[in-house]
């Protein structure tokens, strides 16, 4: 067998303990670097001899990823996380929350105003995750709320998991401050977060309104089924606590400021870490006294923010490192090969699904391997800006499977069986995430698109 199907074996098997381990929970900065060595063991020995070979590629292509994924995306996480916090902290998102619920009470029909109150954990993890806000931090905004709202409609709580699943419809959507989005746009050049703006709403809406239909029919088959929101519920509710009150919130007006500012600076295609530091500025500013209160300080919240965004970027920055080995791998040109007599875009869309379902996360695998799928977008004739916005379409079906971290993260917090949690955050974020990428990729087959 020659040596780039014995790489290629390598990466497929390196891939695997990579899933594998993700799956288990283990720590994914140690995960990346043991499915790199992995790989690296079935690369041959290269010009230098095989384990100086596996040496280089530790210790420089994948330490070097490493730094390069740190530099860029540093201030974003810390920015994020910070700005998250100080939303949380200062009152503001549970407010956006409380407003969303209150008019989803208001509604009179009982059909809608149960799809909706289904519908609620999503579109406030959709408003939140849009302006850059981990799912980390607003499980926490939500999971209370949405726990009261579902049980006094009787939705199953196994549905919570849809909130988390929602999020590939910001990877979707322009302007969304996200690391995918950003680095999508260094790659491709077009330096804007909204490039292909006009087919990532046609592709958001098809999203929304898909997983309208899809909660709506699978309210019906749990009626049917007689599925109430204890049959998955106990558990939570045995050592839930309640979302408190509205009372002694900043109002909605003050609570949005800082996210329209920062969406704003996005479209102004003002630096990403900039409009996130602009956020967190206006949120230090508008919600001093709720951060102030109770022996706490604006300076304990930032603290705690920026401690608390090192975990998921180290987690990130390895994992993308563990892209930039693959690359370089005989096994990498060996697959390049046999995609090659597909047309290029489809050679582009496939790379990206494959990658973003093995690394589980758009955020990993945009960075990772975007260069390659726009090289391909590129040969097909598409434009920067086409590229940009298809690139996260075609990761988006594919990037929140069994082994994403949120879903186990959804699963432990909210106590829903991990099997439930994860046929939630499957379907609702490919099925919905599907239609947009159909319809562009039909635009671009006809020429209406390019």
């Amino acid at each position: 067998m020659e040596i780039g199907m014995i790489s290629l074996l390598g990466i497929l098997v390196g891939l695997g303990v990579f899933i594998f381990l993700a799956f288990r929970s283990f720590n994914l900065q140690l995960t990346a670097l043991i499915a790199t060595a992995v790989m690296l063991l079935f690369a041959g020995s290269g010009e230098n001899g095989y384990f100086a070979n596996i040496y280089d590629g530790i210790f420089t292509t994948w330490l070097g990823g490493v730094a390069g994924a740190l530099r860029s995306y540093f201030l974003i996480f810390c920015f994020g996380s910070m700005f998250g916090l100080l939303m949380a902290r200062g009152g503001a998102t549970k407010r956006i929350a409380f407003t969303l619920a209150s008019g989803i009470r208001g509604i009179k029909n009982p059909v809608t105003k149960k799809v909706m109150a289904a519908f609620f954990v999503p579109l406030l993890y959709i408003i939140l995750s849009y302006v850059g806000i981990s799912g980390f931090v607003i499980v926490f905004t939500v999971l209370y709320i949405g726990m009261e709202l579902f049980r006094e409609c009787d939705i199953p709580w196994r549905m919570y998991c849809m909130g988390g699943a929602s999020v590939a419809s910001t990877m979707i959507l322009g302007g969304s401050i996200q690391v995918a989005n950003v680095a999508a746009a260094e790659i491709t050049g077009t330096k804007s977060l909204t490039a292909g703006m006009g087919i990532s709403i046609v592709g958001f809406a098809l999203f929304v309104v898909t997983m309208i239909i899809m909660i709506r029919f699978e309210l019906q088959g749990a009626e049917k089924r007689g599925e109430t929101f204890m049959t998955t519920g106990t558990e939570f509710v045995k050592t839930s606590q309640s979302s408190g009150s509205a009372e002694g919130l900043p109002n909605i007006i003050i609570s949005v400021i800082p996210m329209i500012a920062v969406i704003a600076c996005a479209i102004l295609g003002i630096n990403v870490s900039l409009a996130l530091l602009i956020g967190c500025l206006l949120s230090v500013i508008l919600y001093w006294k709720w951060l102030n209160e109770g022996g706490n300080t604006w300076l304990k919240v930032v603290g705690e923010g920026m401690t608390s965004a090192y975990v998921p970027l180290m987690s990130v920055c390895c994992t993308v490192a563990m892209g930039s080995v693959i690359k370089v791998l005989p096994g990498f040109d060996q697959l390049l090969a046999m995609m090659g007599s597909l047309p290029d875009v489809a050679q582009g869309v496939g790379l990206m699904a494959v990658f973003s379902f093995m690394m589980a996360s758009s955020t990993t695998a945009v960075p990772a391997f975007g260069e390659v799928v726009f090289q391909k977008f590129s040969a097909a004739g598409l434009t920067p800006a086409l590229s940009h916005r298809l690139m996260l379409m075609s990761s988006a079906p594919f990037a929140i499977v069994f082994h994403n971290a949120g879903v186990v993260n959804a699963s432990t917090l909210a106590k829903i069986e991990y099997k439930h949690a994860v046929s939630v955050y499957i379907r609702y974020s490919c099925l919905p995430a599907l239609p947009g990428l159909i319809v562009a990729l039909i635009l671009v087959s006809v020429g209406l698109l390019h």
